[in-house]
């Protein structure tokens, strides 16, 4: 079987295996159960198995590459009190946050709406950022040296919603720097 991706998915390394990766990765590459996680009481967005990594690495000049699935900061705005999720007023698909523009943005028609601090349903303010971004997972990180007392090492964000020129530029600040550790939505 032959999968035309370097990054397959979860569900295709399950399906297909070992031979779904690259050779380069195949003996440094880990995957977490995050459902046993919370079990075990780990409510972070990071495994013990990473948490203990990241850790490692910051005391070393090492390199990390870690994929975040979703841009933004988080998929979608969630109101608490009557499940209601911002959808774009043009295409009616899901409005991704994001803080640093402090925006929602549609990913398909590009269109940018305020983030709102009160539900346009219920008018409640109990609104909430669901899932996971890049920005998210940034913040987290950041948050996450700084709770261990950790000096963090050089944490730069790659993702494809920037310009040729500034994807070389992060890419060079990669190479260049260690430790480092660089967030990508991304196969680079």
């Amino acid at each position: 079987t032959t999968v035309n991706d370097s990054l397959p998915r979860l569900g295709t390394y399950h399906e297909f295996g070992e031979s779904t990766l690259p050779k380069k990765i195949k003996n440094n590459i880990s995957f977490a159960n995050m459902v046993s996680e919370m079990k075990n009481a780990n409510f972070s967005i990071f495994s013990e198995e990473l948490r203990e990594q990241l850790k490692l690495i910051a005391g070393q000049k090492k390199k990390t590459i870690i994929f975040v699935a979703r841009k933004g900061y988080a998929p979608y705005l969630l109101c608490q009190n009557c499940d209601y999720v911002h959808r774009c007023p043009k295409c009616e698909h899901v409005l991704v946050v994001h803080k640093k523009e402090a925006g929602l943005r549609c990913h398909h028609c590009q269109n940018i709406q305020p983030i709102l601090n009160v539900c346009p349903g219920c008018k409640k303010s109990v609104l909430d950022y669901k899932g996971l971004g890049i920005d998210k997972a940034e913040e987290k990180l950041i948050k996450f040296f700084k709770f261990q007392n950790i000096t963090p090492p050089k944490i730069i964000s790659l993702s494809n919603d920037i310009s040729p020129k500034e994807e070389k530029n992060i890419i060079s600040q990669f190479k260049d720097s260690a430790p480092v550790i660089l967030l990508t939505t991304q196969k680079i």
